[in-house]
């Protein structure tokens, strides 16, 4: 990394905190040219509208010039506008289900948000739905109602509902890559889905997991993606402010690290913890562990150069490039999940051919 990006990271990430209150200036402010970087460099990690919200606590000598303020200004409006429409999108999901005498959640998302400072400015995404009865009921229910839905895959089958808004529908919510980990996720899952049929978000009238699932399920999501092709700071910031949620009940916090052990991310989830304490300011009493900073430092790393490569660079890359970058990837981010991640391409290749098989 040559010296210039290094100091656009620095400066990137010195607004991140002072976006999440945790610092009120920067140390040194950014230029006029240094400011387009960091908007871009927001856009691409898909917190644009959570850094403006530093933006806006600057004081005046420290903030951007009027035209990037203006630009910035105008695809915060956008998101804030999204996340709206996807409010009201989830309520009518929701309400389906419930008149069917399905039990469903909405996962991630929209639930994340109402936790945000300020909810409408979470970069939105698809609706991700857990639905009660497992893989054949819901693909089933799903090719029923949808004809047009996508080939299901390891743990939702996607869809496209009116006005071009995705959704996946999820029988498990999420996956590992370890059979003993994964089995051991899976009797988690089974034990607790009956509390998060009934969970209601009053701010937005959604069904939602209950915090003590979401602060184990957002880490095991937010792996099984970083894993793969890595993750930007988006998905970080949700657990972020879970934890910021629970602040207080330590009981809850260890109930949920104890199962996250049992599933082989306490390597990851230690050092996004050092992530949250060092680079974002928050108290280490909030932590749902002891931050490893050594390992917070390679995690950062990944996730930022991450933020450089585009999806659809990803998606233009072919199988045998794909599996030669997974492969060096993989064995440099070893310590992070040593018992997780030597799963990782055996299931993503097996994956890969079974799918070719039964086209």
């Amino acid at each position: 990394m040559d010296k210039k990006a290094k100091h656009i990271n620095e400066l990137f990430l010195q607004l991140m905190k002072i976006a999440l209150g945790n610092a009120d200036r920067f140390a040194e402010p950014p230029t006029q040219e240094e400011w387009v970087e960091l908007m871009l460099m927001s856009a691409k990690q898909s917190v644009v509208g959570v850094a403006f919200c530093g933006v806006e606590r600057l004081p005046a000598e420290q903030r951007p010039p009027l035209e990037v303020i203006m630009d910035w200004a105008a695809v915060v409006d956008k998101i804030e506008k999204d996340n709206v429409a996807l409010n009201e999108t989830c309520v009518k999901v929701c309400s389906i289900f419930k008149q069917e005498g399905i039990n469903a959640c909405i996962l991630k998302g929209q639930g994340m948000g109402a936790l945000y400072d300020a909810p409408l400015r979470r970069c939105s995404g698809d609706i991700d739905v857990w639905m009660e009865g497992g893989k054949e009921k819901v693909v089933s229910y799903i090719r029923k109602n949808f004809p047009k839905a996508e080939k299901p895959g390891g743990h939702h089958i996607a869809v496209t509902l009116k006005g071009g808004v995705e959704m996946e529908v999820h029988y498990i919510p999420a996956e590992l890559f370890s059979p003993f980990h994964e089995k051991r996720m899976l009797q988690y899952y089974n034990n607790v889905q009956q509390q998060q049929w009934s969970n209601m978000l009053p701010s937005i009238s959604i069904n939602v997991p209950t915090k003590e699932f979401d602060l184990f399920f957002i880490i095991a999501h937010l792996f099984l993606h970083w894993a793969i092709d890595g993750c930007g700071l988006k998905q970080i910031l949700d657990y972020y402010y879970l934890l910021k949620s629970v602040k207080g009940d330590d009981a809850v916090k260890q109930k949920a690290f104890s199962v996250l052990k049992e599933c082989g991310l306490e390597n990851f989830t230690s050092a996004m913890m050092a992530i949250f304490v060092r680079d974002f300011g928050m108290p280490e009493d909030l932590t749902i562990c002891n931050p490893d900073y050594k390992k917070g430092k390679v995690l950062l790393e990944d996730i930022i150069a991450v933020g450089t490569v585009s999806c659809e660079e990803l998606k233009q890359q072919s199988n045998v490039v794909k599996f030669i970058r997974r492969w060096f990837r993989v064995w440099r981010i070893l310590p992070l999940a040593p018992t997780e991640l030597p799963w990782v391409l055996p299931k993503s290749t097996f994956g890969w051919i079974t799918s070719k098989i039964s086209r």
